[in-house]
């Protein structure tokens, strides 16, 4: 049976993620990840294409993308947080076996 693992990062936190996606191409062969990604707004997402590439390439990888739209307040991180929590209630995965 496929595990799933969740990873969420903010801003240049990406950027361990990058690094540890390019190691792990027999785990996402083996096992579902989904990738969570928040960022103040859609001026600039580091590394985007090449998680989209992944994503591409691997079926059981998903990469995610929320915005604060530049709401600095805690409103804005809670509204991502709930979005994220009712993203992953609703979100289904090919059986690859």
């Amino acid at each position: 049976m496929l595990k799933l693992f969740i990873f969420l990062s903010t801003g240049t936190g990406i950027i361990s993620f990058r690094s540890m996606l390019f190691k792990m191409k027999e785990i996402l062969k083996q096992h579902k990840i989904i990738h969570f990604y928040t960022q103040q707004n859609k001026v600039f997402i580091p590394f985007y294409d090449e998680f989209l590439g992944v994503a591409n390439d691997f079926p059981n990888f998903m990469f995610k993308v929320f915005f604060t739209d530049n709401d600095q307040s805690l409103l804005g991180a809670y509204h991502v947080k709930d979005s994220i929590l009712n993203y992953i209630k609703q979100v289904e995965f090919k059986n690859s076996d």
